[in-house]
């Protein structure tokens, strides 16, 4: 668990380096939450759902979630409220593996956004 966390708060600590995302609360274990920067939620939750299915092609396999208004305002206050519900990606770093892994993740999350995100 101890390596799950360290790698949880190394790619929370990378996303909010990065312009392209808006991550979540810190993580508390393994779970990092975040979104894709955009004018409002709905257009960061629709770059978000687009992430995750650029992604799952190159085999990263996220999870969306969805963050009702009160967390997404909390969250991302800068995001217009333009939606009730917020998609948002979601990754579990629970196994030991994936700290060492952390570099490809990374890597295939870039080239996903970047993909995204020149449409």
């Amino acid at each position: 668990m101890v390596q799950g966390r360290a790698a949880a708060l190394e790619l929370h600590a990378a996303l909010g380096k990065d312009s392209r995302y808006l991550p979540g609360s810190q993580p508390e274990l393994d779970i990092v939450v975040w979104t894709l920067a955009g004018s409002g939620r709905k257009q960061a939750g629709e770059r978000s759902q687009a992430v995750f299915d650029a992604a799952a092609q190159r085999h990263l396999h996220l999870a969306l979630l969805k963050v009702p208004d009160a967390l997404a305002r909390a969250w991302w206050p800068k995001l217009a409220a333009d939606t009730d519900m917020t998609a948002a990606l979601r990754s579990c770093l629970m196994k030991p593996e994936h700290k060492e892994w952390l570099p490809s993740i990374r890597a295939i999350l870039d080239a996903a956004t970047s993909e995204v995100l020149a449409r």
